[in-house]
C-alpha cells in the first residue's frame, strides 16, 4: 500500500469579516442545530458557512435554573451542559458538579 498526504481541515478561523461581532469570543454554544458565539459586541450565529448578528443567541454563564446563592462562597460556574433528559451538569473552579 502507498502512503501519501491526505488533506485534511483541521480549523477554520472566523473574524469580523465572516459575521463575527468585534471581540474575543468569551462563550460558545451548540444548541440543537445552531451554533452561537458571543462577544462583548454581541451574539451570532452560524448559518454553515457566515456568522449572522442574532439577538436571541444569548448564552447563559450559568444554567437558568441555578443562582449564585446555589454554588458554595466563592465558586463561579466555568462551564456547563444540559443532558438530552433534562439533568444539567456543572463544572465550578472547583471542578465538582
Amino acid at each position: 500500500m502507498a502512503l501519501r498526504p491526505y488533506g485534511q481541515l483541521v480549523s477554520t478561523r472566523f473574524t469580523a469579516r465572516d459575521g463575527l461581532p468585534e471581540g474575543e469570543v468569551a462563550r460558545l454554544a451548540a444548541i440543537g442545530k445552531r451554533v452561537v458565539a458571543e462577544t462583548a459586541r454581541g451574539a451570532a450565529e452560524f448559518d454553515g458557512k457566515k456568522w449572522r448578528g442574532t439577538a436571541t443567541g444569548v448564552i447563559h454563564a450559568i444554567p437558568p435554573d441555578l443562582t449564585v446563592a446555589d454554588l458554595p462562597s466563592g465558586e463561579r460556574v466555568t462551564s456547563w451542559a444540559q443532558t438530552r433528559f433534562g439533568k444539567t451538569w456543572v463544572v465550578t473552579t472547583r471542578c465538582r458538579s
